[in-house]
């Protein structure tokens, strides 16, 4: 079923972020192990593990919300639970932690927030039932 992505939410920890403009959520890429040695006939590989990377989030400038998520880029803070909840009701959900910030203030459009946050680990799509 295809749908557009009105009403998609995105939570870290208890805090649901609000005025969300997308999100682009984690993508996984498995690493490869190349284990071709003189006895090989053509090159080998193990699989390696999954990297999940970041999520990607952007928000309307708000500075109360830009004050909370720059807090959480502290080097004492912990990683949370994340979780991506879509229209139909399927979820992205994962431990992790917020990795970067920037400001967008353009001369004639909105400011913007854009949140990176990385799979640290747990990373689970729940279909919607």
């Amino acid at each position: 079923m295809s749908m557009i992505g009105l009403g998609t939410t995105f939570e870290i920890g208890s805090a649901t972020i609000g005025n969300i403009v997308s999100i682009t959520p984690p993508s996984g890429e498995r690493g490869k192990v190349d284990i071709t040695n003189m006895d090989s006939t053509q090159k080998e590989y193990l699989a390696g593990l999954v990297d999940y990377g970041d999520a990607e989030i952007m928000v309307l400038y708000d500075a109360t919300t830009a004050a909370t998520l720059a807090a959480k880029l502290a080097p004492d803070a912990e990683a949370e639970e994340m979780v991506i909840t879509y229209p139909d009701g399927a979820t992205h959900s994962w431990t992790g932690y917020v990795s970067g910030i920037e400001w967008e203030c353009p001369v004639e459009d909105k400011m913007t927030t854009k949140i990176k946050v990385t799979v640290g680990e747990d990373l689970v799509f729940a279909a919607a039932t």
